[in-house]
């Protein structure tokens, strides 16, 4: 009988480096994408990185809401003229 798969364990990462590297190339052909908003707390693991936003030991949604932005960018690659 076949094993079941586990639903945690080998959970594949997600490559935020390269999904950063390919929108940098993306906006130097002048193509831009981003979300609607960067406070979206679903994309913790993938484009937010949930250390970077604790305190004492825990997550701290002020410290996302205020900080987020700058991790956004870091992934979201924008220009100003």
């Amino acid at each position: 009988m076949p094993s079941q798969a586990s639903l945690f364990e080998d959970e594949p990462t997600f490559d935020r480096r390269g999904l950063a590297d390919k929108l940098r190339a993306l906006s130097e052909r002048n193509i831009f994408i981003g979300g609607s908003s960067w406070r979206y707390e679903g994309w913790l693991g993938q484009v937010y990185t949930p250390e970077r936003y604790y305190t004492r030991g825990r997550f701290s949604t002020t410290k996302f809401h205020e900080e987020c932005i700058q991790e956004y960018a870091e992934t979201f690659h924008a220009q100003y003229r």
